[in-house]
């Protein structure tokens, strides 16, 4: 198992023979929960250590393993002797892959540093994203988002209402993120609660930090180098092994006239709408234009019918000018711009 060698941790027995796809049957355990701290006291169990033990095996899955328990609330988590810690309940587990790991773990040192446009970057990378067309408002706001903290050292700030805040920002931009990363949320934020609820000076921020940072220079050793290297030169041999059918399937499109273009016109909607209110807007100035000057030639021509000495039709075209006039800047005005 993951944890084998963790004298912290102990995972129960799962009983295969019992267990469908519905039902998962475990071995029972005899354990005091989590957050029950007189009978932690009572059995001689430190319920600062268990906080920080709890916190350290959640963050191991999470940066070390990419395995993680998505439900750690206090009824799934029971305390054996010798502040040995039992997960229950495996219902609901978070993966994520290595390379979101590898992205993660730039966003959270981004994040512990005060990078918002690494921030920004990794958080595009885990949507396959080059670019959002309100990219720099999603930087200025992570900024103002980590400015709300800048001034606070980091055992003074709870993770978990950072992460809300993210993924509200997160959300407002339609940035797609895995399923995993919403789990890992939750079981991030659940995880801090129960720490606080064992120790109110609990802060997993804290924790986390020298995690993320040992495996972001992990990324960088010699081995994980010479790994990607031997994925992309994979990934080029695939490529050129592929290359001549690739090729010969596109020339037998074109030689038999079935080679399809696609263009996603989607970017393109918006601005096609926007020339076509301006084009509307400029004949109607040209026709208020003609109207004014014609109306001014008729009157000045005292052309009849009269009243009075002003000619009936200057008037009325006058009027008509008048109105579309007014037309327009109530166009103008609805839309907040010139």
């Amino acid at each position: 198992t993951l944890f084998a060698e963790n004298p912290h941790v102990y995972v129960p027995k799962v009983y295969k023979e019992y267990t469908t796809r519905r039902i998962l049957v475990m071995e029972r355990i005899q354990g005091i929960r989590i957050t029950d701290i007189p009978a932690l006291l009572a059995a001689g169990n430190h319920p600062k250590r268990i906080a920080r033990f709890g916190a350290e095996i959640v963050l191991e899955m999470v940066f070390r393993h990419g395995f993680f328990h998505a439900d750690p609330h206090p009824g799934n988590m029971f305390v054996l002797e010798n502040n040995r810690i039992c997960f229950l309940d495996f219902g609901m587990m978070g993966v994520i892959l290595p390379r979101h790991r590898e992205i993660l773990n730039e966003i959270m040192v981004a994040m512990i540093d005060r990078d918002e446009r690494r921030m920004a970057r990794g958080l595009l990378e885990l949507a396959s994203r080059k670019t959002i067309p309100n990219l720099a408002q999603l930087e200025y706001d992570l900024y103002e988002l980590l400015e709300l903290y800048g001034n606070r050292p980091l055992k003074e700030i709870r993770l978990g209402e950072l992460i809300q805040k993210l993924l509200r920002l997160i959300l407002f931009y339609h940035i797609p993120l895995p399923q995993g990363f919403f789990l890992l949320s939750k079981a991030l934020i659940t995880i801090e609660g129960v720490g606080l609820q064992l120790d109110p000076e609990f802060n997993l921020l804290l924790q986390m930090e020298p995690i993320v940072r040992k495996m972001f220079r992990m990324e960088f050793s010699p081995e994980s180098v010479l790994q990607e290297v031997r994925r992309q030169s994979l990934q080029v041999f695939s490529l050129l092994k592929n290359w001549p059918f690739d090729l010969k399937e596109i020339l037998e499109k074109v030689k038999e006239g079935r080679l399809v273009l696609e263009l996603d016109s989607k970017n393109l909607v918006p601005i096609l709408r926007e020339w076509d209110i301006i084009s509307n807007r400029l004949s109607f100035s040209i026709v208020l234009a003609a109207l004014v000057v014609g109306s001014s030639i008729v009157i000045n021509a005292r052309v009849p019918p009269l009243w009075g000495n002003l000619s009936v039709i200057g008037i009325v075209g006058f009027l008509v000018a008048g109105l579309i006039g007014f037309w327009l800047i109530l166009s103008i005005l609805r839309k907040q711009r010139m």
